[in-house]
């Protein structure tokens, strides 16, 4: 409890999703981008977005049309506070510049804009249940990754942890990794526990 107490407050995310007109994306556009706007500034709040985005035939947007999901951290405290007033126009700033910064590498004109949706940390909590929305577990710093990361065994009997807040972190391989050394020591402690019984009742 006292490690839990001192860990930096986890992030949530700010994520932009847009149906754009094919024209939108420039030529030989990569299908994952990271862009970093100012170098002195943080790490999240739209000063860094990552950026995913589809290929023709892929699936994802129909012919002509294309998908763009960009994501920022951000501090989960500043849109749980004041009002419903408040929120919409925290909203819409981080809306609006996100918009302008993608403009620098898209073409986002409304005529090439076809859908956008956002989500704040507050539509994590409320479709994922996570307190106040938080995003990637606790975090991966180097007091909190590979061997100074909290486990999957836990001091109470039988009470295993997974998901993205344990080794090695963050995202759906991480999160299946996770499960996946659980279920290993779940079973070598089955293998260890078994072995002992037929040795006793050998015995």
């Amino acid at each position: 409890k006292r490690r839990i107490d001192q860990l930096p407050p986890p992030s949530g995310a700010f994520v932009i999703y847009l149906g754009v007109d094919q024209s939108a994306i420039p030529p030989n556009c990569p299908p994952h981008l990271q862009f970093l706007y100012n170098y002195n500034g943080p790490i999240g709040e739209n000063n860094s977005l990552f950026v995913s985005v589809s290929k023709p035939g892929d699936g994802r947007a129909p012919e002509g049309k294309a998908t763009i999901i960009a994501s920022s951290f951000t501090d989960t405290q500043q849109w749980w506070e004041g009002s419903k007033e408040n929120y919409d126009n925290l909203k819409q700033q981080y809306t609006q510049k996100a918009i302008a910064r993608l403009n620098h590498y898209f073409y986002l004109k409304p005529e090439t804009i076809i859908h956008q949706e956002v989500a704040t940390p507050r539509t994590f909590a409320y479709y994922t249940g996570r307190d106040r929305g938080i995003v990637g577990g606790i975090g991966q710093r180097i007091p909190t990754f590979g061997p100074f990361g909290f486990a999957t065994r836990t001091p109470i009997q039988h009470l295993w942890l997974v998901g993205d807040s344990t080794h090695p972190g963050e995202g759906t391989a991480g999160v299946s990794y996770s499960a996946l050394t659980a279920v290993r020591q779940i079973e070598r402690v089955k293998t260890i526990q078994n072995s002992k019984l037929l040795i006793q009742n050998y015995n």
